[in-house]
């Protein structure tokens, strides 16, 4: 879900009410309030999340870069090793 939209949406139903501020448009003021507060809250963790997604991805990739290079080390050194000393 898209969340910071739906949070303008219910924001700017509370900023704008329709009726006269009873009993009823009291209750329905404050809950586009709540629902305004609750999607951003929403759009927070979700951002929250993908941060934390991404620094994993990162620190992920990091380890495959290093153990491909390890491995590319391990190849060279083993074909250096096999075609023994130059100039021979």
């Amino acid at each position: 879900m898209r969340w910071i939209p739906y949070a303008e949406e219910k924001q700017a139903r509370y900023d704008s009410p329709q009726a006269e501020l009873d009993e009823r448009g009291l209750v329905r003021q404050g809950n586009a309030a709540y629902a305004a507060g609750l999607g951003l809250l929403m759009a927070l963790w979700g951002i929250e999340l993908m941060t934390k997604l991404i620094a994993e991805a990162v620190k992920e990739g990091k380890k495959l870069r290093e153990s491909q290079a390890a491995e590319a080390d391990k190849a060279r050194a083993k074909s250096v090793a096999a075609a023994g000393p130059v100039g021979k």
